[in-house]
Parts: C-alpha cells; structure tokens; sequence
C-alpha cells in the first residue's frame, strides 16, 4: 500500500497532515501524529513511505521523533497513521514537522500526456509550551506557509494572512483551504485561488475545529532520480528522469 502514494496524480493524491495539541506545558511529553489520506473519511488512510518526521524547539533545533506505526486511532477507525512521544522542554512555540519520502510520477503512466515530476510532499502544525520564549514557526521545508498571527489564536470568523516563500522568496502558488470534513478536492465549500505575486492569499474561518491549508508550486528543474523503492514502472537502484519538481505544503490548526 505504501507504494501507492507515490502512483497518485499529485493534484489528486491523498494529503499529509500532522495532528497535536497546540497548547501544551513545558515539561510535557505528548503523542503526536503524521497521517496521510483524507481528514473527512477513514477509508485508505496508510502511512506511505516517509523522509522524516520531527520537532523543530523554539530555538530552531531540530529534533526527530522516534516512530511508530498504529493501526486505530479513535475518530478514523482502523486506519494505518505514525505517531511519536514529543518532548517540550523548553518554553516558546514549537513546529511538528512531516516530511515524504520523493518519488518520481508520471501522468503518462495512465493514459495522460507524458510529464514526469518529481513529488515531494511537507506538513507541519505550530504548538505553543508555556509563556515566553523563541518563536519557531517554520518546518524547515523548500515551500513554507509564513504567517504573522500564530495559528492558534485564530478564531472562528477571522481572516487569516498566509505568505507562501519558495527557498525563502515570495511565490505565487495554488492554495486550497478547508474544514475537516469537507472532501478538499470536490467541495464547493473548501477555498481554493492563486496567492499573489507577493505570496500571499488570505483565508476565512468560517467555523471553529480542525482546518488544513495547503500550498503547492511546480518548478522547471529537469534532474534523475536514484528510486528508492520498485514498482510497475522501475527497479529500486534505478535511475528515473523528471523534467519538473512538484511541492506541496500543509498547515493544520485548530480554530477556536
């Protein structure tokens, strides 16, 4: 199953997201979760092959999480998920940080014209420990989701400004924002536009719980990827062209 993640149209592929509380004490060890499907509906959630999973401290230190793999998780059912133990010993916020393994797709593969792109998929929520402290608000990923408000003092009813950066520059990417149990790829209800020149777009909570947004670019980098797995189409060892690099990035937060 995990090898499917990378066969998936990317404009249509399942997302992956990372879950947590966002407000925990200094001191705390809490469970946290990178997961890989789809928020409104358990069927096909896995846990596909993965690059990295881990903490960034307030002070901008990385930290990878040990990992597991369950099989049932209250609220999805049986379902394949990842979490780890977070250790917060520091006061200020926090970033947990998911990250896919790439993978080489191509559209023509099923039928479509041929455009081989390399996918490369990040996640990452903000979690506040305690009062005080460095403010760390970036994954570390090439595409990051900026923002000036931490996301979980947004409320219900607030507008939310967002600048997407491509290696630290302002880009003009597709963004879809979405509550929960809404489909993301088929609602008429989740929010979906081009942010500016400048990076940035803006989005409306129109309800409080659970919401995603993501961001994704394509860029004109031809290069040859070394698979690291096999399937239908190459041999792990084998050397895979693309002609252009495909980046996805997704913030979740919990609105009040």
């Amino acid at each position: 199953m995990a090898l499917l993640s990378l066969l998936l149209a990317p404009a249509a592929a399942h997302s992956l997201w990372v879950e947590a509380e966002d407000a925990v004490e200094v001191g705390e060890v809490k469970e946290v979760y990178s997961l890989f499907g789809h928020a409104s509906g358990s069927a096909g959630m896995y846990v596909p092959l993965m690059e990295a999973f881990y903490l960034v401290s307030p002070a901008g230190e990385r930290l990878d999480l040990a990992t597991e793999e369950g099989t049932w998780l209250p609220g999805f059912g049986r379902i394949g998920y990842l979490s780890g133990m977070a250790a917060f010993y520091w006061p200020g916020d926090y970033v947990l940080a998911s990250e896919r393994a790439a993978g080489v797709y191509d559209t023509g593969w099923h039928g479509g014209e041929s455009n081989p792109m390399l996918v490369k998929d990040y996640a990452k929520a903000v979690i506040s420990a305690g009062e005080g402290g460095d403010k760390t608000w970036n994954g570390g990923f090439p595409l990051e989701i900026e923002f000036e408000v931490a996301p979980y003092e947004a409320k219900s009813g607030d507008g939310f400004n967002v600048v997407a950066t491509f290696n630290g520059e302002p880009v003009a990417a597709e963004y879809t924002a979405w509550y929960w149990t809404l489909d993301a790829h088929s609602s008429p209800e989740a929010l979906r536009g081009t942010a500016g020149d400048d990076g940035s777009f803006s989005v409306l909570f129109n309800k409080a719980g659970p919401w995603m947004i993501e961001i994704e670019t394509t860029t004109d980098e031809a290069g040859e990827w070394t698979a690291t797995y096999s399937n239908p189409y190459y041999k792990e060892g084998d050397p895979v062209s693309y002609e252009k690099v495909w980046h996805r990035s997704t913030l979740t937060l919990w609105v009040r």
